[in-house]
């Protein structure tokens, strides 16, 4: 019951919001990946879902452009299927949507930036120049890039939008985790993030 009322009272203030979003802002939807039973990636007591929220609301808590909203998917640790995120970050209209991971491998020694986006998206090309100097600023924590894939996923596939679907790091990897594990880098995090968006 908790789960339909949030999705209920999201979807609302979505749909609130796209009626109302005409202000000339930029829109940027930021989707914390996982949630709830969806743990993501686990080592020891750290988790995914909770390391991407917790840099999602440092990204919005440290914004100061001011044509610029930022608006959280997910607020809460609860858990959002892709199709139920993909129609929400459709009712908001965005201008930019960046999907926020901590990668893993079965390669302990695999480590690194990894950015996602779909070459089906209409903004192919945008969502590209959107990962490259993201990932840029994010080698700044000490992080090596490996690069930029191509993923078909419902979520980098279907907004209207440029989307990218960062993986900060991997926490199968100890030097990877090390950083992402370090609540004090998220919020450099967070500004490397905002700097790349300028």
């Amino acid at each position: 019951m908790r789960k339909i009322v949030f999705l209920f009272t999201l979807f609302l203030a979505s749909t609130l919001f796209a009626t109302d979003n005409n202000d000339g802002k930029r829109v940027i939807v930021l989707d914390p990946g996982h949630g709830g039973v969806d743990t993501g990636v686990k080592s020891e007591d750290f988790q995914e879902k909770e390391i991407v929220l917790e840099i999602a609301k440092l990204i919005k808590a440290r914004n100061k452009f001011q044509d610029t909203e930022f608006i959280i998917l997910r607020t809460e640790d609860e858990q959002m299927s892709n199709e139920n995120r993909a129609k929400l970050i459709s009712n908001f209209n965005p201008d930019l949507v960046l999907s926020l991971h901590v990668h893993s491998n079965v390669k302990s020694t695999v480590k690194g930036l990894e950015a996602h986006i779909s070459p089906m998206n209409n903004c192919y090309d945008d969502s590209k120049k959107y990962a490259e100097k993201i990932n840029h600023k994010l080698m700044d924590l000490g992080f090596e890039n490996i690069g930029i894939k191509e993923n078909n996923t419902k979520i980098l596939r279907d907004p209207q939008a440029p989307t990218v679907m960062l993986h900060i790091g991997h926490l199968t990897n100890e030097e990877d985790k090390a950083i992402v594990t370090n609540e004090k880098n998220y919020t450099i995090i967070a500004d490397k993030i905002l700097e790349a968006l300028e």
